[in-house]
């Protein structure tokens, strides 16, 4: 740390506190389904800078018990496995009191300032919490911290340079979600309204109410499901392992090369260009993703349902037949376990589905091929985004780059300019 950089507590640099949510029971519906947002730790872990995804909101009752905090609030989670979790608001919301929310006397960019800086602490934080029945950082061992505190003009340009990546980061996660909208679409358009090209001259069979040519058929009758399993006799030194925390809804975090000797014992799964992993745990969670990398090394967890398609090249098709939420909805259907509801490979291999003619699906596939390949593509992008990120972060947060005398292109992107309007998922 530079001999400049003061060493301050957070309630020195800006206001902190919990999340109130004082109503209980906490899941009476009176709270929810009104037009406040409500963040919870999870919508925390898998922001990756800001959040710009809600699974719930608040009613006027519901707000009335709690608090609104503004956009560009710093949100860190304090409870269970998503403990030392970070992200900022990219909307006015509310969160309970397993989230601390802090903002800086001296403006928003002393936010992100912070946010980047935990980020070099997380680990630190996790340790700390750790050893109660539960995880639990708490706000007062927060307040232990000291934070190295740069002059306000070497925090900006540290935060200038840090966000110049995720401000590139957010703008490809933008692109990618509207390439997979766009697909899912057509999907829809084509498979759901029934819309398809030629639906005019096609007649509708009496007894289905469906297209002729088309039938309701389990899942398996265009996809072969965990074809490809790791053998005792096979087993690799090396793989790429894709467990179900590195997953979130079409997007998986490319893995580190581990021995396959120290892997989890679930590492059995196998996976090539083209797969669908579908996790069987939790299935209302939607924690899916296309595989479109052509990688021997990569293996995926026995929690997933590996889905290969029958038909070479159709992967787009399967991939958003089992994204769609009607399918989605029968998995939760069948899933067992009230505390850790899970589908079985069998119950899986049930589910039915409205199976078009081979060659509408073959078309179809190859109108939204280039989406993916798109898609992956900036998948890619953000990838190496993040690791150069990762590199600088550490020796621009402890002063082993100095900043002071950089003099920084203008005009240069201001993250706190931007306005993000709120998703519900």
């Amino acid at each position: 740390m530079k001999i400049n950089w003061a060493k301050k507590g957070f309630e020195e640099i800006g206001n902190i506190g919990r999340g109130k949510s004082r109503h209980r029971p906490r899941n009476d519906s009176v709270l929810y389904g009104g037009k406040y947002p409500f963040i919870q730790t999870g919508d925390i872990q898998s922001a990756d800078f800001k959040i710009t995804q809600f699974t719930q909101t608040y009613s006027d009752f519901g707000l009335a018990q709690s608090k609104l905090w503004p956009t560009g609030t710093l949100c860190i989670s304090i409870v269970g496995a998503n403990t030392a979790e970070s992200a900022i608001l990219g909307f006015d919301s509310c969160f309970p009191d397993s989230v601390i929310g802090f903002n800086a006397y001296e403006g928003e960019l002393d936010n992100y300032f912070l946010k980047y800086y935990l980020e070099l602490l997380k680990v630190q934080l996790k340790n700390i919490s750790e050893g109660a029945a539960r995880e639990n950082l708490s706000l007062e061992k927060l307040l232990t911290f000291k934070i190295p505190w740069p002059p306000a003009s070497e925090r900006r340009k540290i935060t200038r340079i840090l966000s110049a990546y995720d401000d590139l980061i957010e703008n490809n996660l933008k692109r990618i979600k509207l390439l997979e909208e766009m697909a899912q679409i057509t999907y829809e358009e084509w498979f759901v309204r029934l819309k398809f090209p030629g639906h005019e001259t096609t007649p509708l069979d009496s007894a289905t109410g469906l297209p002729v040519g088309w039938n309701e058929a389990e899942i398996t009758v265009i996809s072969f499901i965990n074809a490809n399993s790791i053998k005792a006799k096979d087993a690799p030194e090396t793989i790429k392992y894709i467990d179900i925390a590195s997953v979130d809804t079409g997007f998986y975090q490319i893995p580190q090369i581990m021995s396959y000797a120290e892997a989890p014992s679930r590492a059995r799964r196998k996976v090539n260009f083209g797969d669908t992993i579908f996790s069987t745990v939790r299935p209302n969670r939607k924690t899916y993703s296309l595989i479109l990398e052509d990688d021997p090394m990569l293996v995926a967890s026995t929690g997933f349902a590996v889905l290969t398609p029958k038909i070479e090249e159709t992967f787009p098709f399967v991939y958003l037949t089992v994204a769609n939420q009607s399918f989605v909805d029968k998995a939760v259907a069948v899933a067992g376990g009230a505390a850790y509801p899970a589908i079985n490979q069998n119950d899986f291999e049930k589910i039915k589905i409205i199976k078009p003619a081979d060659t509408l699906i073959k078309l179809f596939s190859d109108k939204v091929l280039n989406n993916f390949i798109a898609k992956n593509t900036l998948a890619k992008q953000n990838q190496l985004l993040k690791e150069a990120r990762d590199i600088l972060l550490p020796r621009l947060m402890t002063g082993m780059i100095d900043v002071e005398q950089l003099v920084l292109p203008e005009p240069f992107s201001n993250p706190s300019a931007s306005t993000q309007e709120p998703q519900a998922v």
